[in-house]
């Protein structure tokens, strides 16, 4: 073995010429023991480890999913005692499966709101002689506050409804079933539209211990004369889409939102319908709907796009609508609900 080390403060390099054995075997005499004493308590200190993290993690782990395992099993003994230094521990996947279990319990819960909700709006078109009828709605969570409806009042008359509760989800969503309720029921009975909407805001205001709101429009169709009669509490205004292609706006009123004012009275208003003439009726989730880049999709957008759905039906016109409206939110989240009622009168009667 050579070994050579040069001298910083001479000329020189020292150089060692020796046997390699020899060499070794003076290290091991000199440096055994304490190399060995070392190896061996490192060895002792492993086995200690290793017996600890047995006893405090290995085995109150097994134990603890021995316990899980039998939680649905329980014998006459109960399920396996949970070590003490794993009771935290299971205390805080105990609190975690329950919250788990509440959440699962919740969604079933909200996807039941939701079906019963679908289930109070009109399922299928309404065909009333020359006028037909379809509704459309895209709710921004699990449940919405928006609602549509449409029914038969008489052999000649049909009531058209589209309304817009405040907030969202469940609130909204019961708020919007209690006014639909009370709404049909005011319609059905044969009254005017503004005494529908004065009867239903009083219903509603007295009983408004949460100070919701809704915004209504309530119109009558006679298929035979060819009229609508409207009252509008607070709503947007409807598209009147003519046969020739021209689009005007149905007055708006001026009257106020239901459910806040005390004996608020709402006026009525009247206009001629033509065969081919066509109403679109919606909320303001489809004007105010955004797109990625934050720009509102607004009424000039809707007015255009129910102009390039003249001369369909009013299924293709209600989806046409909406198509356009989601097509132009796309990678945007959806903050409202998003629903639209079209009402034509069929041109093939004129």
């Amino acid at each position: 073995m050579v070994y050579g080390e040069r001298l910083e403060s001479a000329p020189w390099t020292l150089v060692y010429v020796g046997d390699r054995w020899t060499v070794l075997e003076g290290l091991v005499l000199e440096h055994g023991p304490q190399t060995l004493a070392l190896v061996t308590v490192l060895t002792i200190m492993l086995l200690i480890a290793g017996g600890l993290t047995r006893r405090e993690f290995v085995d109150p782990a097994s134990r603890l999913v021995e316990h899980i395992e039998a939680a649905g099993e329980v014998g006459p003994e109960g399920p396996p005692r949970v070590p003490v230094a794993w009771r935290p521990w299971f205390r805080t996947v105990t609190s975690v499966f329950r919250e788990n279990a509440d959440l699962v319990r919740l969604r079933q819960e909200l996807q039941i709101a939701r079906d019963m909700q679908a289930s109070v709006l009109p399922r299928q078109p309404l065909r009333h002689g020359s006028l037909g009828i379809v509704g459309r709605m895209r709710p921004a969570l699990e449940v919405g506050g928006d609602f549509y409806d449409y029914f038969r009042i008489d052999d000649h008359r049909v009531g058209i409804v589209i309304a817009d509760v405040s907030g969202k989800g469940v609130p909204a969503s019961l708020f919007m079933m209690i006014t639909r309720t009370l709404l049909k029921a005011a319609g059905l009975s044969g009254a005017a539209p503004g005494a529908c909407l004065a009867r239903v805001n009083d219903l509603l205001e007295a009983e408004n211990d949460a100070s919701m709101f809704v915004t209504v429009f309530y119109g009558v169709i006679d298929e035979l004369a060819g009229t609508l009669v409207y009252a509008n509490g607070g709503h947007n205004p409807p598209l009147l889409l003519r046969a020739d292609g021209t689009i005007s706006v149905v007055a708006p009123l001026g009257d106020p939102i239901l459910a806040v004012v005390p004996g608020a009275g709402f006026r009525e208003d009247r206009l001629t319908l033509n065969p081919g003439d066509a109403l679109l009726l919606y909320t303001d989730g489809l004007t105010e709907a955004f797109s990625a880049a934050g720009e509102e999709f607004g009424d000039a957008r809707l007015t255009a796009a129910l102009a390039l759905a003249k001369g369909r039906s009013e299924a293709e016109m209600a989806d046409h609508c909406l198509t356009v409206v989601e097509t132009f939110a796309t990678g945007a989240a959806q903050s409202d609900d998003m629903t639209c009622l079209v009402a034509r009168l069929d041109p093939s009667r004129a």
